[in-house]
């Protein structure tokens, strides 16, 4: 008797910044996950330096380059897990400078407050 295929079936658009992209450490990651390439893209943003040695993006005027994956909803809840969402950095749904609407992983309010200190009023 023939196997059952599932059908899966990539509904969410995700947009990587940092090592998850191709040819970088961490794309095995991805790679082992049902995926597929989109296209290359931009988003508003800013990248800074952790003092882990990965980059954090945080919102800005500046734009930042990346890649986008379609992958199901099942792939979206191990890269939350692998990306710490939501207590090392935060997933938001934001639209790329090409029109997709991706989910990316944000810096959280902790790495925010680290690397970029609010400003203190001048009294």
């Amino acid at each position: 008797m023939p196997k059952s295929v599932e059908r899966i079936i990539l509904t969410e658009n995700v947009f990587v910044y940092g090592s998850l992209r191709k040819g970088y450490y961490n794309h095995d990651v991805l790679q082992s996950l049902p995926h597929k390439f989109l296209s290359k893209s931009q988003i508003k943003g800013e990248i800074f330096p952790t003092r882990f040695g990965f980059p954090c993006l945080m919102e800005g005027l500046g734009l930042v380059d990346g890649e986008v994956y379609a992958v199901d909803a099942d792939s979206l809840d191990v890269l939350d897990w692998f990306e710490g969402h939501p207590n090392f950095y935060v997933r938001k749904e934001v639209q790329t400078t090409n029109g997709l609407s991706v989910w990316v992983y944000f810096g959280n309010e902790v790495q925010s407050a680290i690397i970029r200190p609010k400003e203190i009023p001048e009294s």
